[in-house]
């Protein structure tokens, strides 16, 4: 019963996705959707790649191990996205483009744009290692496979959805996704609060502190952690470009908002499972915290029907963080290096480098598929806002007053001012908050010492 449902469940998504493949007919249809999505499809495409592996079976997951902190990815995620529709939406929506680095590049010059092109798809490709080693953790508790052939059916149906549909693949299956998933969590959630007396008896089974204490893993940690998330999703080409793909202002600062009030209510859910299983199973592993609530607890017919639901939030996921990398690489690498690609071999190449970044993940999973879905979460998030957040600030609001050379630093210095300081600092200091610095530091003094020389550059605003 588990089984039949599950591949129900994921043969009808499955085939949302391959239809939306037939609306592709150009490469812009690919990457923005030929900028028509209401705020719904907008809303859609964000949640469906925000929501995914690490906001679900990774929250359960860190919840089991340390409580209420875990609530940071989707917590932050919302306040992300609240920032991202009262402020950057409209003028990122204005500007007319399909990738950030594009904009650092208008302002900056080419090598800056290349160079944050390659810093930030290294860091999404972190976040898809994460959507993988969910999924690894989920078809495991569910079919007798070892690791490294779930981690294979997990990289498959990722590259095949966004190589059908592009943006229209990750915004539709993102709504289904949206819905289906809310059914299920808030079912389980009600389900836990019934099991266990309501919120009481989960509060009187643990300490107050680390577990309901939202700084539980230490101060440094959970304020990285949520700072990581502001300005990650804030500097993060597959969020963006679902407000690229908007077909107005309104509708790109609508669907904005809609996913800041969707998205942490997921995280509540999570936890409560993993607080569940903590309480009744504490010797299974925490990855598998909720498949396995889901297979214990829930009517077969109805928790295979969940576990489709679980694989394709974290396929939609995966999908529309390939789709980013591919739409960097292939506008701000490759373009400029064959400026005469037509559109056609366009679309070949947005397609053979999502197949790429496949066969990339699954060699880089199989050598990690015991790690912390978090950890690659919240480290790519980290290196992705050293890299674009304070240079694109920059580029929005104060491009007249900074040179090349200083927008080429501002994203370069700070990512790999994060690696290093991540694995050699003797200091015990946030990475991203050494990256941030540096970012803002290299930022601002070219803006202050032009300002008060009276020096700017000859170029239109942006925001014009």
């Amino acid at each position: 019963m588990h089984i039949t449902s599950f591949t129900v469940t994921l043969l009808s998504v499955t085939a949302v996705g391959v239809y939306s493949g037939k609306r592709v007919k150009t490469s812009r249809d690919f990457t923005v959707g030929g900028q028509s999505s209401g705020p719904m499809l907008i809303a859609g495409a964000i949640i469906g790649t925000l929501v995914g592996g690490a906001s679900t079976i990774g929250t359960a997951q860190l919840a089991f191990e340390y409580g209420l902190s875990a609530w940071w990815f989707t917590l932050g995620s919302g306040i992300a996205c609240l920032m991202l529709g009262l402020f950057l939406a409209a003028p990122l929506r204005n500007l007319e483009v399909d990738t950030v680095t594009r904009i650092l590049g208008n302002i900056y010059g080419s090598k800056a744009r290349t160079l944050s092109a390659v810093f930030s798809s290294v860091a999404t490709f972190m976040s898809v290692v994460a959507q993988v080693l969910s999924a690894v953790a989920l078809i495991t508790a569910l079919l007798p496979l070892n690791s490294l052939t779930a981690a294979v059916i997990a990289v498959v149906l990722i590259s095949t959805y966004v190589f059908f549909g592009g943006i229209w693949g990750t915004g539709l299956v993102g709504i289904i996704k949206l819905l289906m998933l809310y059914s299920l969590m808030l079912l389980s959630g009600i389900l836990v609060l019934g099991f266990t007396g309501g919120p009481s008896g989960i509060y009187g089974s643990f300490p107050a502190n680390p577990w309901f204490n939202l700084l539980g893993r230490g101060a440094r940690t959970d304020l990285g952690a949520a700072f990581a998330m502001l300005v990650g999703v804030a500097s993060t080409q597959t969020y963006l470009q679902a407000v690229f793909s908007a077909r107005s202002v309104p509708a790109a600062r609508k669907g904005a908002l809609l996913s800041a009030v969707l998205i942490p209510p997921i995280g509540v859910a999570g936890i409560l499972i993993g607080l569940f299983m903590r309480m009744h199973h504490p010797d299974i592993s925490s990855a598998v915290a909720l498949p396995l609530f889901v297979i214990k607890y829930l009517n077969p017919w109805i928790a295979g029907s969940a576990l489709g639901i679980l694989i394709i939030t974290i396929v939609a996921a995966g999908a529309g963080l390939c789709l980013g990398i591919s739409t960097m690489i292939n506008n701000d690498v490759l373009h400029p290096l064959f400026k005469n690609m037509d559109d056609r071999k366009t679309l070949f190449y947005h397609r053979a480098i999502t197949l790429c970044i496949a066969v990339f993940t699954l060699l880089f999973v199989s050598g990690n598929l015991k790690t912390l879905i978090m950890k690659w979460s919240f480290l790519s998030m980290g290196i992705r806002g050293a890299t674009i957040f304070f240079p694109l600030i920059g580029a929005l609001f104060f491009n007249k007053y900074l040179s090349k050379t200083a927008g080429t630093l501002a994203v370069t210095v700070p990512p790999v001012l994060v690696l290093v300081w991540k694995n050699i600092s003797p200091w015990d200091f946030e990475p991203l908050f050494a990256g941030l610095i540096a970012g803002f530091i290299i930022i601002g003094v070219s803006v202050t010492f032009n300002i008060i020389k009276g020096q700017h550059e000859n170029r239109p605003s942006p925001l014009q």
